[in-house]
């Protein structure tokens, strides 16, 4: 038991340095993709919005078709 935790405080800060490397670099990524991610939810948002006035628009067109025959 001694030689294991001999050798944990002999290798740990060597160890742990990359590891802590690594964690960071993989966050930093997260973000970016975080970002992306928001962007393009923003963009079908949009595009969303932009359809809805389309079909309103559309609605009143067959609407008014269907008053007319109608009469």
């Amino acid at each position: 038991m001694k030689k294991i935790i001999d050798t944990i405080n002999k290798y740990g800060v060597v160890v742990m340095t990359p590891l802590v490397l690594i964690i960071f670099l993989k966050t930093c990524s997260t973000n970016g993709k975080i970002d992306k991610v928001e962007d393009k939810t923003e963009i079908l948002n949009l595009k969303i919005d932009s359809l809805q006035i389309e079909l309103r628009n559309e609605i009143k067109i067959e609407g008014l078709k269907t008053e007319k025959r109608m009469i």
